[in-house]
């Protein structure tokens, strides 16, 4: 599928730091500093970008996919900074298939900056194609980004909810037309003619009515594989003239992922009296060939569930086949040895190897328009000339699952909603009122000249939007937060489903999160962690989406609440006195108890003369500090105690508590040492004098 998708890559040379980052790498050895992913609504040429009002869109609306990455540079050549960066964009839809895939590089870049950003961004059409629809639902946005001179990466995600696409639920309107000409001058009898019925699938396809042909048929048979075909009898064409029969439908498909069941290759044991014509060979599936055998051996290697082995199978056969058209081989082993082969030939190849680990399986046939090169448009008419073929495999609890083994793993167990099935077991040998045939769309028997046969598929499509719209009740949720904490979200759906709601969280700094809740019978109880760092300060936004199903629209609640930092206190006991010399000691305790916080102290003078001291509180989250007075002067002396703030599982606001502190004059300090130095002296003097005499 071809997305008309153009990247556009702007480079701005700015060494400057700048907000609003989305990814922040803390460790020395990344050199990614910081990464946006923001959807917008429109980007101008020198990057200026306008950001989506809302995560809500329209199938049918373009938005721009804008990305900026702040990188340092550690590789230098010379005086010169090296960079080198790649982008690898997926768009998941809510099948979980990547509808886009885009990676891009840089060319080796040099500059005397250390830090570039760079900013890059994809416009991107969200409207239907040939074998992409847009489906209502969440779409997942992945962006890798690596720095090739490292190898550093970082990946930002991002969410949208598209609606007025299709619901998972199609509406075919079909017309199944079989033209038969007679080419010659004589009349041409057709004795039987064998049309196959499209029928029921579940819960895939679904015959909602129909057929209803132009002409009636003699009856209606089935064979041994459950096809239905109308029999028509004695039918005569007149020369150079041709037969149109034609039946109408209405079929549903319902476009459903099948999940992973526990299921082994024993358990399926149960079912082989019911299933010998699916586990066996026959013409063109030989799953006794050696060379089958030992291949669905290497690829079962190491496993024994029945929903991984199949995922398996199709992860091989689409990428060992090469798509040939007009291959005119047949038969699964030839399609091994040969390696490519056309529709049928994968679905032989499947099959086979499925058979050869004894899990039941089938070719189906009918139309496939999974590249038809066409923009789908509801209720217009379009045509298919050609046949396609594909792959039923049992497994149990689901029944027969329709596979597309042309394409990957991430297409198995997804319904193919471009398929419509007319038969299954497709060219298996079958015996219908007497005549010996194979399973096909159409057979017939004649007589006099052989007759020309074509049948075509004419088909619309309308997606069913006839959806029940449903409320949100929101009942309680706390305006304010504190950071560290947890916002609780109360309400309920007035219809009581058990499903996903969507949240969606945008910080003050426009961090954007993405998560779900699983709701039971529609009741929502929903706690979320606040992280505690000053981001969360301020204002947030949340959305509550519920996208919707098959049978209710979607909905959609957004609510505003405040972040905050949790209140601290300082206790402490400071004496009201001291004299110079005590020991100043300053005790006390944080609240909160938080061990390993700096606790600064603060002696402020008269002359404002500021003396700083600091502490750590204890895990108890208290502090002591002593302080020695022998060089404070006496006086008045103001002690405040502050904490900044911080703390580890809430944020706090800083504190701080002042006190009034009188250290006094010691009397004996002040004049008993002055004295003592002067009686020290004169004791000196003295001596000295009365050696002198002595002599």
């Amino acid at each position: 599928m071809h997305i008309d998708i153009k990247l556009i890559l702007f480079i701005l040379l700015i060494t400057s730091l700048y907000s609003n980052n989305y990814i922040v790498l803390n460790s020395e050895d990344n050199t990614i500093l910081s990464s946006e992913l923001i959807l917008c609504e429109k980007v101008l040429k020198n990057g200026k970008y306008f950001p989506l009002k809302t995560n809500i869109v329209n199938c049918g609306d373009r938005i721009y996919i804008f990305s900026r990455v702040k990188i340092r540079g550690i590789i230098k050549e010379g005086a010169y900074f090296k960079y080198n960066v790649s982008w690898h964009l997926n768009i998941y839809d809510p099948l979980n298939m990547t509808i886009y895939s885009s990676s891009s590089f840089t060319k080796l870049y040099k500059t005397r900056s250390s830090v570039m950003i760079w900013t890059v961004w994809w416009p991107w059409d969200i409207r239907h194609y040939a074998s992409r629809w847009i489906f209502n639902g969440e779409y997942r946005i992945v962006l890798e980004i690596v720095d090739e001179i490292t190898g550093n990466r970082v990946i930002d995600k991002t969410m949208l909810i598209v609606k007025n696409g299709f619901e998972r639920c199609i509406e075919y309107t079909l017309k199944n037309e079989l033209i038969i000409e007679n080419p010659s001058s004589n009349e041409t009898v057709l004795h039987k003619l064998f049309m196959a019925v499209i029928h029921t699938l579940k819960p895939f396809q679904i015959v909602v009515s129909g057929p209803s042909f132009n002409l009636k048929p003699s009856h209606y048979i089935s064979d041994k594989y459950g096809n239905i075909y109308a029999v028509f009898e004695n039918l005569r064409i007149k020369p150079h003239s041709k037969l149109i029969i034609y039946s109408n439908y209405t079929v549903r498909i319902n476009v459903l992922r099948i999940i992973r069941t526990k299921y082994t290759l024993n358990d399926l044991k149960q079912f082989y009296e019911n299933m010998s014509l699916y586990i066996s060979p026959e013409k063109d599936i030989e799953s006794n060939s050696s060379e089958i055998i030992d291949e669905a051996l290497r690829i079962k290697d190491g496993i024994d569930n029945i929903y991984d082995i199949c995922c398996r199978l199709t992860e091989f056969t689409s990428k060992y086949i090469k798509y040939t058209p007009g291959a005119n081989w047949s038969g699964a082993l030839q399609t091994y040895l040969r390696k490519k082969g056309a529709c049928m030939h994968f679905s032989w190849l499947y099959v086979a190897l499925a058979r050869a680990l004894k899990i039941p399986s089938q070719i189906a046939s009918g139309y496939g328009f999974i590249d038809s090169g066409i923009d789908i448009v509801e209720n217009k008419w379009f045509t298919v000339k050609e046949f396609h073929a594909w792959v039923l495999v049992f497994i149990p609890g689901f029944g027969w699952v329709p596979i597309e083994p042309q394409r990957g793993r991430e297409y198995f167990a997804i319904t193919p909603y471009t398929h419509i099935m007319l038969v299954k077991s497709t060219s298996s040998d079958i015996e219908l009122d007497g005549v010996k045939m194979e399973v096909t769309a159409f057979h017939y028997t004649y007589s006099n000249t052989p007759p020309n046969a074509k049948m075509y598929l004419y088909w619309k499509i309308r997606s069913l939007h006839q959806l029940k719209e449903i409320d949100m009740n929101i009942k309680y949720y706390n305006r304010t937060v504190y950071a560290g904490g947890s916002l609780l979200i109360k309400g309920y759906l007035d219809i009581p489903i058990s499903d996903n709601l969507i949240i969606i969280l945008k910080n003050p700094v426009n961090y954007v999160n993405f998560t779900s809740y699983s709701m039971n019978n529609g009741l929502i109880n929903i706690w979320i962690k606040i992280p505690p760092k000053n981001s969360s300060i301020g204002k947030w936004i949340l959305k509550l989406i519920y996208p919707g199903n098959e049978e209710y629209n979607y909905v959609e609640k957004t609510l505003y609440f405040n972040v905050v930092k949790k209140k601290s206190n300082i206790h402490v006991n400071i004496p009201r006195e001291i004299t110079i010399g005590d020991q100043l000691i300053i005790e006390g305790y944080l609240e909160p108890r938080i061990e390993g916080e700096s606790i600064i102290i603060k002696l402020i003078s008269n002359e404002n003369k500021t003396l700083t001291y600091s502490t750590k509180t204890n895990e108890n989250g208290e502090f002591r500090k002593e302080i020695s007075t022998l060089t404070l002067p006496a006086g008045k002396w103001r002690v405040r105690i502050e904490w900044g703030g911080g703390g580890k599982d809430y944020l706090y606001e800083g504190s701080y508590i002042d006190s009034t502190l009188i250290i006094k004059e010691n009397l004996l300090i002040k004049y008993g040492i002055p004295l003592a130095v002067i009686l020290l002296i004169t004791l000196i003097i003295l001596i000295k004098v009365f050696r002198k005499k002595a002599k």
